[in-house]
């Protein structure tokens, strides 16, 4: 056997140790460790009687995710967390590559099929000491079965908050990143460039500002650019199908003519067309100018309808919106205390370059408290941080946009739909449409036992 053969038989030999070899299942729990910049949801409190708590999904892991859903991946409200919310996510908000570090064991204990680890933005210097810290990590991971798709830290544009904008870190940008691509062919982890999809494959570049909301977390632009690298890190792990259209859309579906059959004249007010039976179409938000025509086309897939939204801007708005949800609003749902819920929806955007995306919630009704409202989630992109104007990357394509999963209160009654269309009409030209192929909702398994934790 010649040198490289030899070689070549030792890594297969490591590769097979660690548990490398042959694809994962369609469905595979995938656990992800980071800092901030894959926090899966921030919830804008922690107390669980707020009858109003919001969270927002960001970053190119909730991109990947609907751009092609082949892993599981879930969150849940914890009361006792200060970010209020735990679970197969580890992205812990400032954390260093020492800190994650110090947490794999809580990745370990969840017992995922992988873990997709992206670590080092915050850490002062890109040195040799933190490089060691991602190789410890990897290696915990890989004693215990669990496969490691292993992400370059992606740059910043200017002033970042945190460790600061340095001469020092840009100048070790590009060694450390060149560090985690060796690291990850010598331990046969599945590379995720990160770095290269912004922009920077080699030493430092500051990214273009139309990429992010602050300088440092990635809009819905930015973080569909890394979602393609992610998704094809992904798919070199995981079987390839759909979770949602696969254990969802069968049965259980607590919203009614989810195929968007029949017909009714649009009446909302800058709208027109025709939308499907029990659907509404409309301007949720005062002030907001820009007008839109829906329409219905054959869904062979479903055997119903698609509803189109064609957007024609207007007025100079950063951000303007419509939103789909059913008339009337509220669907009945009588034995819904208690039980766990989500939602999700399939949605295509044209190449129109002034898109924000769409965004997906369920609102939760019940019987007391001071408001209906219980639970709000937003989902799929960032709505705020920038304008028409720093718009570079279309964000066209197919996407199945979804909720969390998330337990009603004892007194629930009744869920809300909602998908709000977001656009940037300033400075905008042209018309854009994006396509409602499908929406479900429904009860799901409480997810806690799904990822090995105790249930009070």
């Amino acid at each position: 056997m010649s040198g490289l053969a030899a070689y070549r038989a030792q890594q297969r030999a490591r590769a097979v140790g660690a548990g490398l070899v042959g694809k994962l299942p369609l469905g595979a729990r995938v656990a992800f460790l980071g800092d901030s910049i894959f926090a899966y949801s921030l919830a804008t409190s922690a107390d669980a009687a707020n009858p109003f708590i919001a969270a927002r999904m960001q970053g190119e892991m909730i991109q990947a995710l609907a751009l092609d859903p082949r892993i599981n991946i879930d969150a849940w409200q914890d009361t006792s967390r200060a970010t209020g919310v735990q679970g197969s996510n580890q992205g812990v908000v400032g954390n260093t590559t020492a800190q994650a570090l110090a947490r794999v064991p809580d990745v370990v204990a969840l017992k995922p099929a992988a873990c997709i680890v992206c670590i080092g933005t915050n850490n002062t210097v890109f040195d040799a000491a933190a490089l060691a810290d991602v190789a410890e990590i990897v290696r915990l991971l890989q004693v215990a079965s669990i496969r490691v798709i292993l992400c370059t830290i992606r740059p910043w544009n200017t002033a970042r908050p945190s460790s600061g904008d340095t001469q020092a870190r840009r100048d070790s940008f590009g060694s450390f990143n060149a560090g985690i691509r060796a690291l990850a062919a010598a331990r046969g982890c599945i590379l995720c460039d990160l770095a290269a999809a912004l922009g920077a494959p080699g030493d430092f570049v500051y990214a273009p500002s139309g990429n992010f909301y602050d300088d440092l977390h990635l809009n819905s632009y930015g973080a569909t650019r890394g979602a393609r690298a992610m998704v094809e890190a992904i798919a070199k792990t995981v079987q390839p199908g759909n979770v949602f259209t696969r254990d969802f859309w069968s049965g259980g579906n607590l919203l009614p003519n989810p195929n968007f059959t029949g017909s009714a004249a649009n009446g909302e007010t800058g709208l027109s067309g025709v939308v499907p039976s029990g659907v509404r179409a409309f301007r949720p938000v005062g002030g907001h100018v820009s007008t839109a025509v829906t329409s219905l086309v054959a869904n062979t897939e479903t055997g119903g309808q698609s509803l189109k939204v064609t957007v024609t801007p207007s007025g100079t708005n950063e951000y303007e919106v419509f939103r789909l949800n059913r008339s009337p609003g509220a669907i009945s749902v009588p034995d819904l205390g208690s039980k766990w819920v989500m939602m999700w929806a399939e949605v295509e955007l044209d190449d129109w370059p002034f898109w924000n995306g769409p965004l997906i919630g369920l609102n939760i009704q019940s019987t007391g408290g001071t408001t209906d409202l219980l639970k709000n989630y937003i989902a799929g992109f960032q709505s705020r941080g920038f304008t028409a104007q720093d718009v570079n990357y279309p964000l066209a394509g197919r996407r199945f946009i979804s909720t969390m999963r998330e337990i009603t209160r004892a007194d629930a009654t009744a869920v809300v739909p909602k998908i709000d269309i977001g656009f940037c009409p300033s400075g905008a030209t042209g018309t854009g449409t994006l396509t409602v192929h499908r929406w479900w909702a429904g009860v799901v398994d409480d997810p806690r036992p799904l990822w090995n934790v105790a249930v009070a």
